[in-house]
């Protein structure tokens, strides 16, 4: 699995757009970072001061694709990065390292051990009546239904349901 790191961000590259395509303003510019990075189109138009109508014919123009084309090979090329237990591991260290309580460093510690197999796969218990109950209750007319749950159901009038008293 392959995931995307953001070493200094999409900001990085996006500061790269000036000499890939200096001919698009400052709001275009961050246009393209917007949607680069992933927002919608609604969300880009307000983060830039355009009307949904405006981002969706800018979204449009060719120099914006080419440039959106030049944002995303310039990610896939420099910031593509496979995804090892090596690599968690060493991200688990580090998260480890900078840890600002020993709560989080537990944690870190105890995500290394289960990642590594050191502890025992963990049991659970399945209560297997509940199955059998709900089967008991598919199978029960509405009737017996509404006498289980303690009501009465008058079928003359089925919108009518009255207390029963319990046995008890």
């Amino acid at each position: 699995m392959a995931i995307f790191c953001k070493p200094n961000g999409i900001h990085g590259i996006v500061a790269s757009m000036n000499a890939i395509q200096p001919f698009l303003t400052a709001q275009e510019q961050r246009f393209c970072q917007c949607i680069a990075q992933g927002l919608a189109l609604e969300v880009a138009a307000k983060e830039t001061g355009m009307t949904k109508l405006e981002a969706a014919e800018l979204l449009a123009r060719d120099t914006i694709q080419d440039m959106l084309a030049v944002l995303k090979n310039k990610v896939d090329e420099y910031m593509q990065i496979e995804v090892t237990n090596d690599l968690l591991n060493a991200m688990l260290f580090e998260a480890h390292a900078t840890a600002a309580t020993s709560t989080e460093k537990i944690s870190a510690v105890r995500e290394l051990g289960k990642m590594n197999g050191l502890y025992a796969p963990e049991k659970k218990e399945i209560d297997i009546t509940t199955n059998k109950k709900m089967a008991q209750l598919e199978s029960m007319t509405d009737e017996e239904l509404v006498k289980r749950a303690n009501y009465q159901l008058d079928l003359r009038n089925p919108k009518t349901i009255t207390d029963v008293p319990t046995d008890e």
